[in-house]
């Protein structure tokens, strides 16, 4: 295909089966469904002529869509057009496109052709694409290609990513098994934890309940792993100049890349499991670049915390600056200790009625000891305010906040941490905020609000001294001021 003379252009064909065969398989369902009370009711007729216009939509849509839908590399910028029943005539203007990414899913490794996927700075399209154009391998590289070199600018070389890809870190298919079972939040732990909580009493009790914990332990943590173990494999990152470029993905293959001046924030994560092993992921906020479902694009599988500050420094050394971190001060104690007891009275008052009329309706059912009977209430709902003081105690040994020359850092996270590193130049609103419990000892809690992965993120900090928050918005003012922060394209 010719895109560098600006004629107008299609997706491939073969794009025409494959949302032949989505469309069937969903109207198929939906008929499934419904023919057992269409046939019960005696609708022979209405069933037959269902499944014939179901047939014919699967056929005749995904024609006319490939055929009305047109693509072409403008001048300005790349433009859509589809004249179907709902028009649409857009351009997305190159200084605007955050990234051009190439996804190649099962059906297009089978047909030989690649996804090219068209991300625009913010807004709804940090999620959503503004286009995906299907395309032969080939075209797609070189589709891909042609748009960052109308991105980068004029007078400037495109940098074109090199046909053998080495990366940074050498990631083997261990790593990618413990990314996807190490890097599950805790949430899938605890579900899996009730799993087997729940397999050893029906094994003694209960031997027909074990169907139903097997699925629970599938859904919650056994499918989720597998699926991340797949999408993680043959991981592979590195950074030429001031691009870095990320491929993985054994049936699904993910392949981006982007300027780090895109790149508004990293994260460091550490859920429960990862830290039993000593291991952090990093996840990057970039204008822009989502993977499926909205995810923040990973830039490094789990590898050892004393291994993580090189990889910091080597591939993107913008957010490696050394700064001690500052825990709350002693005074912090107190609002949080207001906030357990508040959330404890609340949990309480819902709580107790709750279980003391759940547990006097079934004891007039079951035999219950008498010890559940009699303080099973009272003893949920002292648990609960043993948690709520707990997860107060946590948040005042772990949240940490750093303020360095050019990046601030927050620490957060009781059971699964983050320490989340920011570009003060991409801050866009800073509030410092202080309650009835934390404004007697000079207290408040500072968010910051950035344009991210997935659209927007708040980040939020734990309780400091007013001053030194509020000083945070001066330092930013600072900045504009001084010609510092800078509005242009290189800066956003």
């Amino acid at each position: 295909m010719a895109f560098e003379s600006g004629e107008s252009f299609r997706s491939d064909a073969t794009v025409i089966p494959v949302n032949f065969a989505a469309m069937f398989v969903t109207f198929g369902f939906m008929i499934f469904v419904a023919s057992e009370y269409l046939l019960e009711a005696g609708h022979l007729a209405l069933l037959v002529v269902a499944i014939a216009a179901a047939l014919a939509a699967s056929v005749f849509y995904p024609v006319r869509w490939w055929k009305l839908t047109t693509y072409r590399v403008g001048e300005t910028g790349v433009e859509v057009k589809r004249e179907t029943w709902f028009r649409l005539d857009k351009i997305i203007p190159y200084g605007k496109i955050a990234s051009v990414n190439l996804t190649r899913g099962l059906p297009n490794r089978i047909l030989g052709t690649s996804n090219v996927v068209i991300n625009a700075n913010a807004g709804p399209s940090a999620v959503v694409p503004e286009a995906t154009i299907w395309l032969k391998a080939a075209d797609a590289e070189r589709l891909k290609e042609i748009i960052n070199a109308r991105m980068t600018g004029p007078g400037k070389e495109p940098v074109f990513e090199e046909a053998e890809f080495v990366s940074l870190v050498n990631f083997t298919a261990k790593d990618s098994v413990i990314q996807g079972v190490f890097g599950q939040p805790s949430a899938a732990m605890f579900g899996t934890l009730l799993s087997i909580a729940l397999a050893l009493f029906f094994a003694f009790f209960d031997r027909e309940g074990l169907t139903i914990t097997f699925v629970i332990l599938a859904v919650s943590f056994a499918i989720p792993a597998v699926v991340n173990i797949v999408k993680y494999y043959d991981f592979r990152v590195r950074r030429v100049g001031d691009t870095i470029h990320i491929r993985h993905g054994a049936i699904w293959n993910y392949s981006s890349s982007f300027e780090t001046v895109k790149v508004n924030a990293i994260r460091v994560k550490k859920p429960l499991l990862a830290r039993l092993i000593g291991k952090s992921s990093i996840e990057a906020e970039v204008i822009g670049v989502t993977q499926e479902k909205g995810e923040r694009p990973l830039l490094c599988l789990m590898v050892k915390d004393e291994v993580l500050p090189h990889v910091i420094s080597e591939l993107i050394p913008e957010f490696s600056e050394n700064v001690d971190l500052k825990k709350q001060p002693k005074e912090a104690r107190y609002p949080l200790l207001a906030g357990a007891a508040i959330r404890s009275i609340v949990t309480a008052a819902i709580l107790y009625p709750l279980l003391f009329f759940a547990i006097d309706a079934a004891s007039g059912e079951f035999e219950i000891p008498w010890l559940i009977s009699d303080f099973g209430a009272l003893g949920a709902v002292a648990l609960t305010t043993l948690l709520h003081f707990f997860w107060m105690d946590r948040r005042m040994r772990i949240e940490a906040l750093a303020l360095g020359d050019e990046t601030m850092t927050v620490v957060r996270g009781v059971v699964d941490r983050e320490r989340v590193t920011m570009m003060y130049d991409r801050v866009q609103i800073v509030e410092a905020v202080s309650d009835p419990f934390s404004r007697p000892f000079g207290l408040s809690r500072c968010s910051f609000s950035l344009l991210s992965s997935v659209g927007a993120t708040n980040e939020r900090t734990g309780y400091f001294e007013t001053d030194v928050l509020e000083g945070i918005g001066d330092t930013l003012v600072e900045r504009i001021r001084s010609g510092k922060r800078s509005y242009s394209y290189k800066s956003f």
